[in-house]
């Protein structure tokens, strides 16, 4: 391959990658780290994740970081209904 053929294909190359970065999105239903509001996030990189309870009074809560989605653990402080967690305390 010549220097021309390099220099080509190193510029498709940079091309093809800014439109990968360029199409890379996460977007959250619930604004957020939100544990009073079930939602979901979808990003393009890596799926759609939605809001759950774990077991008892255990959240997942969904969530964006850069363009990737992920979930973390919330404890809630009485108990997690399957719209997330319960703002009064169950007798």
């Amino acid at each position: 391959m010549g220097k021309r053929g390099l220099i080509f294909g190193v510029l498709v190359l940079a091309v093809i990658f800014s439109l990968v970065e360029v199409s890379a999105a996460c977007t959250d239903s619930d604004g957020g780290l939100n544990y009073y509001v079930y939602g979901y996030v979808n990003s393009t990189l890596n799926g759609t994740i939605y809001d759950f309870c774990g077991t008892g009074t255990i959240l997942r809560e969904a969530f964006c970081s850069g363009n990737y989605s992920y979930t973390l653990s919330y404890n809630c402080p009485y108990q997690c209904s399957g719209e997330g967690v319960l703002q009064i305390q169950l007798m």
